[in-house]
């Protein structure tokens, strides 16, 4: 108890000595000083769930740092970052790629491969009469959800590749 100008006021600290605990060990080991644990490093393999967005935590639980005098280990969270891919942007569970076409294929129509992120390649018909800057999706081919395992849609812009330069014989090449 201490007396101040407001009255008499009860502080409470741990004791310096034992630090709260309640017991002196007599020979602490020079590592831990008493208190149980100490710093170490290690590798853990963690699994990344399909459809865990940029931002994320993936909690593993028991692997954090261990409890003070041996108690029980406390969760690691895992923030999940992605890196930016060359192909493809995601939005959610869609994917958006870009597929350069050139102009007789657009406007006679064609068939297109496009990598897909989890399915290898995927084949894409494209439409006579497909215009600059048209999308097709393909149904499925996106992003895994995380809860239900149902998938995102792949959305295909198409860019339309106009010859750089005329010839005399090209409108007759175009018109055959």
């Amino acid at each position: 108890m201490q007396r101040s100008l407001l009255g008499q006021v009860m502080t409470s600290r741990p004791c310096p000595t034992c630090r709260g605990v309640g017991v002196v060990i007599p020979d602490p080991c020079h590592q831990c000083m008493g208190d149980g644990r100490v710093r170490a490093r290690r590798e853990i393999s963690v699994k990344i769930p399909a459809g865990v967005g940029d931002g994320m935590r993936v909690r593993l639980a028991a692997q954090g740092e261990v409890g003070p005098g041996g108690g029980p280990a406390g969760d690691l969270y895992v923030e999940v970052h992605e890196q930016s891919h060359d192909v493809f942007v995601r939005e959610g569970d869609d994917l958006h790629c870009t597929v350069s076409v050139p102009m007789v294929d657009a406007a006679l129509g064609a068939t297109v491969t496009v990598d897909a992120i989890l399915d290898g390649v995927s084949e894409i018909t494209i439409p006579p009469g497909t215009q600059p800057a048209s999308v097709i999706t393909l149904r499925g081919h996106g992003m895994p959800h995380l809860r239900t395992g149902t998938r995102g849609d792949l959305h295909v812009h198409v860019e339309v590749v106009v010859p750089p330069a005329w010839t005399p014989a090209t409108p007759n090449c175009c018109a055959n």
